[in-house]
């Protein structure tokens, strides 16, 4: 049996690779902007808006009444042959996982958790649906809804979760969830059908490197890669760092967002917090400079402070990642690994065609076609670095 669990909020698949992010309800648009990134998809009717956040391994569709969040949907999705084995699994497992949330996020209890056994089955036009009932906690209500598609081979898991809100707002809600989910699907399947177009078109263009969203250059490194959305690494410095001991702080390049992760350890990590803390807009690179007249390079210089730093352009995207060795040890778990055997097996995990060792063979480094270069040195740093794309460079000798 092919089993494949996946989270879908409303619509797009994400892995259940990390915990979920937990929603709250209440919370103001610009909260879960703060916590999750800029949403993926909006859409908005009247004093309603509905955001969906979106990563590599989390997901949240959220409805904004008047600001306020009111309702969160979780949803899981299974293509496989439906039957009545696979079927029972599946609704085990993601049963299991929405009661998680409701018991760790809402604080319900194991009795009221349990009320929403069993589910009631009914015929619904081309598929058959199974819901539970409406359990309440306090202000929060909680209902699950299953759709099996016998025909299409696949089961939608729907786990709702919903706050104070009348009737009518409850209705246009919901509404405007179905609205969200059809417009969802539409850009999705026109995405799907350009990537199709582009497939048929592209057999002698140079080959790019796996990315996991358009907006994306390069390889996705643990999650992180060029062009993505800075607000979206808190929630990976939440998710990656963990027991680490790393911690990470978010300040200012040149007036754009940045990230520094383990900022406060190492020679200079005291220092360094002073700086960023008299002066809301940190010059990193002049900072960077007055290490460097000390040191040989910049590599020992990011070493030597021990930090690794995620910074972005004007827009909020990602446009340079630099990896302290201490970081890319924990996330690789590659402390006993030398530099060479570490690059070796870089560059077979993330399919890269080739990398070139430099002259005083230190570091091994490549472009990517789309602009992205990486290095990789002695010390096992990583660096993720946007420059101009093979097609740029090109153009600019015609």
């Amino acid at each position: 049996m092919k089993f494949t669990t996946t989270i879908q909020v409303i619509v797009g698949v994400l892995t259940l690779s990390a915990p979920l992010l937990h929603a709250r309800l209440g919370d103001s648009p610009a909260q879960c902007d703060e916590r999750y990134g800029k949403a993926a998809f909006t859409n908005t009717d009247e004093n309603m808006e509905y955001r969906y956040y979106s990563s590599k391994t989390q997901g949240r569709g959220v409805v904004f009444l008047h600001s306020k969040s009111v309702i969160e949907v979780i949803s899981y999705s299974m293509q496989s042959a439906v039957n009545e084995n696979t079927l029972e699994d599946f609704t085990s497992m993601s049963v299991g996982y929405f009661n998680d949330q409701l018991s760790t996020v809402y604080s319900f209890t194991d009795e009221q958790i349990k009320a929403l056994m069993p589910l009631q089955k009914q015929n619904v036009e081309d598929r058959q649906e199974l819901d539970s009932e409406m359990v309440e906690n306090g202000h929060v209500h909680a209902s699950i809804n299953i759709k099996i598609f016998e025909k299409e081979n696949e089961a939608d898991f729907y786990g709702y979760v919903i706050g104070s809100i009348a009737k009518p707002d409850l209705m246009a809600a919901f509404k405007l969830i179905s609205k969200s989910r059809n417009l969802e699907n539409k850009q999705k399947q026109n995405v799907q059908l350009a990537s199709k177009n582009a497939l048929t078109t592209s057999s002698q263009q140079e080959p790019s490197f796996p990315n996991q969203a358009s907006s994306e250059l390069g390889p996705r490194v643990k999650g992180l890669s060029i062009g993505m959305n800075v607000r979206s690494i808190p929630a990976w410095c939440k998710e990656k760092l963990g027991d680490s001991g790393e911690e990470y702080m978010e300040t200012k390049n040149h007036g754009n967002p940045a990230i520094l992760i383990n900022c406060t350890m190492g020679m200079l990590g005291y220092a360094m917090v002073n700086s960023l803390s008299s002066y809301p807009s940190f010059d990193l690179p002049a900072f960077v400079s007055k290490v460097k007249a000390k040191l040989e390079s910049q590599s020992e210089a990011l070493e030597y402070i021990d930090t690794s730093l995620i910074l972005s352009n004007e827009k909020g995207l990602v446009n340079e990642i630099m990896l302290n060795s201490k970081l890319v040890n924990y996330l690789f778990k590659s402390s006993d690994m030398e530099a060479s055997e570490f690059a070796k097996q870089f560059i077979e995990a993330y399919k890269i065609p080739k990398m070139n060792v430099s002259d005083d063979g230190r570091s091994w480094n490549c472009t990517s076609p789309d602009g992205v270069k990486i290095i990789i040195d002695e010390n096992k740093n990583i660096y993720l670095i946007k420059v101009q794309s093979h097609a740029e460079v090109k153009g600019s000798f015609d």
